[in-house]
């Protein structure tokens, strides 16, 4: 059996007591720590974080204003305070292949010392080879090397003279080279006297120039020969020379990190590389020690470095680099660009070209966060191009490789640099709305291995004594934090009440705790404008009010038309298929709800049950769900066994937007058997509810605002004690209305009915009695329903008996 319940002001707002909180102020409140009313989601994040396993990052997601960002953050910098502390990270110099920089692993604090040891290293090499080679020592063995190679070859010299001299042939050195002069008594020949000579002696005397020169030819060939044998002993003893000058230095650094193989490595790379260009370092002898110290020590940013200094070879590229007693990083990353996250190799920019080196290699959030934890708005990161797949590549290979975009896509083609990957071991928190998260879920068939752990932010929690408890240590909390005054029990109350509203369900607490502070922050201003020294309720209501009105201006715009009839909406007096439905309007920074009229006509017709918003494409699916839905409980109700012999049409009037959602389909219904039975509805209700194929009430969303709505309009208009809102009986639970309204209820001016079932309503409607049918199937004369069936019968006799004439007068030719 159908019923109503008008309900008692007891009902419409289950109000937090301040009696039942057990302080006066919230300075008598201890600070309120961890997440209230996320014990899922927290473990979740506990277990995301302890599982140090490939894939085991965490997606946070949840309604804007739980608080997950700020947990999240201090949750992480609590945990990250007692783990190791992060590897440092630089980029040195590959003297085998410079385009593809090495990637060294320092411990945390060490890589800016290991700078420095380079930095000296290079200075007192510097100064060390200038001193080796500016020795009397080294002079000395040099010079003798250099003497011994004279020495060869002038004694070769001076045996192809002698020789040539017991041939009667003097060698002579020329500026083209050599030539052999015959002489007689110590006399060279002149051309005239050697043609005098005899032919014998002449002709001995070309055989022995022959001889002579080849043996000359022979001693020259091997002069090339002893030069590079004279360079190559020279460059030895170079080689040796500076040896000596710098294996100490080189021991020395090698000792200090005697445990690192890579960094060993390196400088064992240093070393032989030094030995190999000595020249650079005698080339700058007129360059001031702390010019070279100052460049490599990395003091001054790389572009200022002058592109032609030529000991950058040797610099350090600290990357990343973190305080050996601050434990793991954590990091957010505000903009999670592809070089943002990844890192960037920079250009420089000479003459309009470009070029680069090891030194411009910078890094990315990944690898400042490597070692601990990266916090990324998924929203964010899923806007910039080319940044998820970055993301998920790092993840998959373990690896953060820092390339451009254009490398990665194939957009470059030029040489450029290739660093090598750098091992990543950082957890990644990305923290977004579960809309994003289940459409990655359901899009992305990597998401789920790269991100296995959801962290789901509940909006609402149970409300008890101890929630309520808890909600006031917070608000103690973040008053304490931001320098608020304090509260006083009864505005705690207040703000509570409101947040049960904001959950839109009085058993309910909000953890959207966004709306809630803003409150708080509020009402401390309203309380500073009278110099209090307390937050008190009317602090509070003054938040709350003045929220509302900034943003009312709509609202008001909306009433003022009902009032001056632009917007035609009845509150008086009954009327046959009108209603007053309730309507949701959700803008940017409001939402509120009005009354729209709504009628039904019925005619003669087969066309059944028309929804005008549906056939002029003004209606979304739910609504014509909505539609069908009412269609088929008409159908199967009254009119058994026949099909509906009616055209009906349903429609909101003057509404020129768009109508979604069923909440108004037991209105619909309530018009439509109005306009059957011919039964007036009283206008001074207006109701909400959908209701399914067998006329049962269901729970719509937004009751509150929809109360407000109705019984702003007709408080306006001046309160009777006959209007009211009917309301479905399921949404009786959500209900936490104004104290205005609550005070009309109890003062007997205004009213709220529950329904669970159409005939309940028009019972209230019409003040007939609905009727039930019997084993019969009939229904009790004079009700409600034996009216609508009624008025069905004659609609189908009516038709029965159209379609008969037109069947005759079509066969007699009419």
């Amino acid at each position: 059996m159908s019923n109503y319940q008008q309900l008692n002001a007891a009902a419409l707002a289950l109000r937090c007591d301040a009696a039942n909180l057990a302080f006066r102020t919230t300075n008598e409140l201890e600070d309120f720590t961890g997440m209230l009313g996320q014990e899922r989601a927290v473990d979740a994040i506990c277990f995301g974080v302890d599982a140090q396993m490939h894939g085991y990052n965490l997606f946070v997601h949840g309604p804007e204003g739980s608080g997950k960002h700020s947990y999240i953050r201090q949750f992480l910098a609590q945990r990250a305070s007692q783990e190791q502390p992060a590897s440092d990270w630089c980029y040195v110099n590959n003297f085998t292949e410079p385009h593809k920089p090495r990637a060294l692993r320092l411990p945390a604090g060490a890589a800016a010392d290991f700078r420095l040891h380079i930095a000296r290293l290079i200075e007192e090499t510097h100064q060390a080879l200038l001193s080796a080679f500016e020795s009397d020592e080294y002079r000395k063995r040099r010079q003798r090397l250099e003497a011994s190679m004279h020495s060869e070859h002038e004694k070769a010299i001076t045996e192809i003279r002698e020789h040539a001299r017991k041939r009667g042939l003097n060698l002579q050195q020329t500026m083209t080279g050599f030539t052999f002069i015959p002489f007689h008594d110590g006399k060279s020949l002149t051309p005239d006297e050697y043609d005098e000579l005899p032919e014998n002696k002449r002709q001995q005397l070309e055989k022995d120039t022959r001889e002579a020169a080849e043996e000359l030819e022979t001693v020259l060939h091997r002069i090339p020969r002893k030069a590079r044998e004279l360079t190559h002993h020279l460059s030895e003893l170079d080689r040796q020379v500076a040896d000596a000058a710098i294996a100490d230095l080189i021991d020395e650094i090698i000792e200090v990190y005697s445990g690192n193989l890579p960094v060993i490595e390196h400088l064992e790379d240093i070393h032989q590389d030094i030995l190999d260009n000595q020249q650079l370092f005698l080339e700058l002898d007129n360059m001031r020690s702390d010019a070279i110290y100052t460049q490599l020590d990395g003091r001054m940013h790389s572009s200022q470095i002058a592109q032609d200094f030529p000991l950058r070879r040797y610099a350090v590229n600290v990357l990343v680099t973190h305080d050996n007693s601050n434990g793991a990083p954590v990091i957010y990353c505000e903009n999670p660009s592809h070089q943002e996250l990844l890192g960037n190799i920079e250009y420089r920019s000479d003459m309009g070209t470009l070029s680069t080196d090891f030194t411009l290699i910078k890094a990315g959030n990944l690898l400042h966060a490597n070692g601990g934890y990266l916090i990324i708005d998924a929203y964010k990161l899923l806007t910039h191009p080319f940044s998820w797949d970055a993301l998920k590549r790092s993840l998959n290979n373990e690896k953060v490789r820092i390339r451009s975009v254009a490398q990665d896509y194939g957009l470059l083609n030029t040489v450029s640099l290739e660093p090598e990957g750098i091992a990543l071991n950082a957890k990644i928190i990305l923290i977004g709305d579960r809309s994003i998260y289940y459409l990655l879920k359901l899009l992305d068939p990597e998401f789920g291995d790269l991100f296995k752990i959801a962290a789901d932010f509940d909006q609402h929690m149970k409300r008890s004594a101890t929630a309520e408890q808890d909600y006031a240590r917070l608000l103690a909390t973040v008053a304490r934090q931001e320098s608020l005054l304090p509260l006083d029990c009864n505005a705690i109350a207040v703000i509570i009440d409101e947040s049960i509203r904001l959950a839109n369900n009085n058993q309910k607490l909000s953890l959207e705790m966004g709306e809630v502070i803003d409150i708080l922050r509020e009402s401390h201003l309203f309380a500073r404008r009278v110099n209090a020294q307390c937050i008190l309720s009317d602090h509070v209501l003054l938040a709350i009010e003045a929220r509302r009105e900034r943003v009312g201006r709509l609202r008001e715009q909306v009433q003022e038309d009902m009032l001056h009839n632009t917007i035609r909406i009845e509150t008086t007096g009954e009327r046959i298929g009108q209603l007053n439905a309730l309507a949701i309007v959700a803008l940017a920074d409001e939402r509120f709800a009005h009354p729209v009229r709504l009628t039904a006509r019925v005619t003669l017709g087969s066309g059944g049950i028309n929804d005008i918003e549906g056939e002029i494409e003004m209606g979304g699916p739910i609504h014509s769900k909505g539609m069908l839905i009412l269609s088929a409980y008409v159908a199967s109700t009254y009119n058994l066994g026949r099909p509906l012999s009616i055209s009906a049409s349903i429609v909101f009037e003057q509404s020129y937007a768009g109508i979604e959602g069923d909440s108004a389909s037991m209105a619909e219904l309530c018009v439509l058997l109005s306009a059957l039975a011919q039964a007036p509805l009283k206008q001074s209700f207006a109701m909400t509810g959908s209701v399914d194929q067998f006329g049962n009430v269901q729970a719509i969303g937004g009751v509150n605002e929809k109360i407000e709505g109705f019984f702003a309009l007709c408080q306006a208009r001046g309160l009777d004690g006959k209007q009211g809102v009917i309301i479905p009986a399921a949404n009786v639970r959500h209900l936490m209305l104004r104290s205005d309204v609550v005070a009309a209820v109890s003062a007997g001016l205004f009213n709220v009915y529950s329904v669970d079932h159409v005939d309940a309503a028009m019972e209230l409607l019409t003040g007939m009695p609905a009727g039930v049918v019997d084993a019969a199937g009939q229904f009790p004369a004079g009700s409600l329903n034996q009216r609508v069936r009624l008025a069905l019968d004659i609609y189908a006799a009516q038709l029965q008996q159209f379609s008969a004439d037109s069947d005759r007068d079509s066969r007699s030719g009419h």
